[in-house]
């Protein structure tokens, strides 16, 4: 019964894991378009944009925003994503190989 749960919790954990991953992976990819938008926009209007921006929109703030962040940062956490993707699928093929006693039966390990 113990190593059912323990099955069930690796499993669950596992696909926590890679959706985490592939969460954080899908928000690097959003920041690096958003970057390389406010990179492709014209100094001049890049300028305004920084001082006029409290009256911007969201969307402007959030690319003004997230051209502020250092690329070491964005590289560190591509660098988790691929981890938390890399462990989850770990957990998720190794629950299955788990073994259960059948039957009230003890397995012999």
């Amino acid at each position: 019964m113990a190593t059912r749960l323990l099955r069930w919790v690796f499993l669950v954990a596992g696909g926590c894991m890679i959706g985490a991953g592939l969460v954080l992976i899908g928000q690097l990819v959003f920041a690096d378009h958003m970057r390389a938008r406010v990179r492709d926009t014209f100094f001049l209007w890049r300028g305004i944009g920084q001082v006029s921006f409290i009256f911007q929109d969201d969307e402007t703030k959030l690319a003004l925003w997230l051209n502020e962040i250092d690329p070491a940062v964005l590289a560190h956490s591509r660098h988790v994503a691929w981890v938390l993707i890399t462990l989850g699928t770990m957990l998720a093929l190794v629950a299955p190989w788990m073994r259960c006693a059948a039957d009230g039966r003890r397995s012999r390990a």
